[in-house]
């Protein structure tokens, strides 16, 4: 018997080479729990197309199964019984995956420059900022580099809806008049603190109130305000606004802005005139078709009784109306850049509010750089989530500058190096360059 079980395997994998079977003594599939019953169910549902040979084979298939090849069985069962298991996701797939929170220069800006939105930074956000303003002479007035305002930001947010904040700028050059002997030297140092609150943030419609209060050291040469005095103009004055911004989300990438508010400058100083207070309305846009980019555009409007700027023939002070055009980049969650032009002389809520002196008709272009710091929130490191790429020995190498030139790679974010060197008649060196994330991906 168990030799005519032998030949009637080898002639059922000749006939059938898809099968595969089992002996009494080694079973490749069994089912010790199945009865002969339960198999002739199972065998009539996996191979509808078996059917029984012969007496002798049908007792080898009562005793052994006989399982189907996965491409027999692949091309017999219908597509809704081949249910396959779920593969598991990498840990490095998973980590991908990850949600993480959107960093500040991922969402809906919280300041165009001059003008203030009813954006807030998120609970814990912190953002700094530092830049430049650059007069862009339209004539020969301007000589060299000179006309510049640097400024420095950092903001906090206390809660969702609370926002603090430091601002400053500095403007020490000459004033440009239509005759260049009678320019003289003026200098501004503004700083202060500055507070946003949001009343109300609904889906489309945010409303905010913004303070903040400054202290503005002036220095001017004699004859450069209308003061009749022979002496230099030295004087520190406190200086404010309050403002309520406004925004309107018109679609999920177009966001309009309304801005009303008052400023509030001394009328005099030291018996020369000066700005004084005037109520201003802004108003303008912002487009942000990605996460990456943000586009942006405003106007400010002084409504007096005081003024914004003056004039460079009598020293007088009237209003001028002020724009921006600008675009703000993010190399990373953590990193951007803004480029902007502008006719305003400041970076602060005050200053910024004043056209550039005298006259308000200069072409400036500005850029500011943003770095958010990031305390346990867990912002990615760039766009895709991507795991930073560790470097080899050569490539660490290779971080390091020659002795004349520069090489073009950059440190990895969170590092800094110190480098230094001594030369002769006393010259010496120490640069300090530090990594913060700046990487393009």
């Amino acid at each position: 018997m168990h030799t005519l079980k032998i030949l009637s395997c080898s002639l059922l994998t000749i006939a059938f080479p898809g099968l595969s079977y089992a002996s009494d003594g080694v079973p490749v599939v069994s089912f010790p729990e199945t009865t002969t019953e339960e198999f002739r169910q199972r065998q009539h549902e996996v191979l509808p197309w078996a059917s029984p040979i012969n007496t002798q084979t049908q007792e080898f298939h009562l005793g052994m199964p006989i399982v189907s090849s996965p491409e027999i069985i692949t091309e017999t069962l219908p597509p809704q019984q081949l249910v396959a298991s779920p593969l598991p996701i990498s840990t490095q797939a998973k980590d991908l995956q990850t949600d993480v929170p959107l960093s500040p220069l991922q969402e809906p800006r919280t300041k165009l420059h001059n003008l203030e939105t009813a954006n807030q930074l998120r609970q814990g956000a912190v953002q700094v900022e530092a830049g430049f303003l650059q007069v862009l002479p339209l004539d020969d007035s301007v000589s060299g580099t000179g006309l510049q305002t640097y400024q420095a930001d950092i903001d906090w947010g206390v809660t969702d809806n609370l926002q603090l904040g430091f601002t400053g700028d500095i403007f020490d050059d000459y004033v440009k008049c239509p005759v260049n002997e009678e320019c003289g030297d003026f200098t501004t140092v503004t700083y202060g603190v500055k507070l946003k609150y949001r009343l109300i943030n609904q889906e489309r419609l945010a409303v905010g109130v913004a303070g903040t209060v400054q202290l503005m050291n002036i220095s001017a040469s004699p004859g450069t305000f209308s003061n009749t005095s022979n002496t230099r103009l030295t004087a520190a004055s406190p200086v404010g606004a309050l403002q309520f911004p406004t925004t309107y989300k018109a679609s999920p990438n177009l966001q309009l802005h309304l801005t009303p508010g008052i400023v509030f400058f001394p009328e005099t100083i030291k018996g020369a005139d000066f700005f004084g207070t005037f109520f201003n309305i802004g108003t303008g846009f912002s487009w942000q078709p990605s996460q990456r980019l943000n586009l942006f555009a405003n106007i400010q409007a002084p409504l007096g009784p005081g003024g914004n700027t003056f004039s460079a023939k009598d020293r007088s002070f009237y209003r001028k109306l002020l724009w921006t055009v600008g675009v703000d980049y993010a190399f990373n969650p953590k990193i951007a850049a803004e480029v902007y032009a502008t006719n305003s002389f400041g970076t602060t809520p005050t200053t910024g509010l004043l056209a550039f002196i005298p006259d308000g008709d200069d072409f400036l272009v500005g850029i500011r750089f943003k770095h958010v710091i990031d305390f346990g929130q867990g912002y990615a490191a760039n766009f895709g989530n991507r795991p930073e790429t560790q470097l080899s020995g050569r490539d660490r190498t290779l971080l390091f500058d020659g002795l004349t030139l520069a090489s073009p790679y950059t440190l990895p974010s969170g590092t800094f190096q110190v480098r230094g060197g001594l030369g002769t008649n006393g010259s010496a060196s120490l640069p300090l360059p530090m990594a913060l994330q700046m990487i393009h991906r």
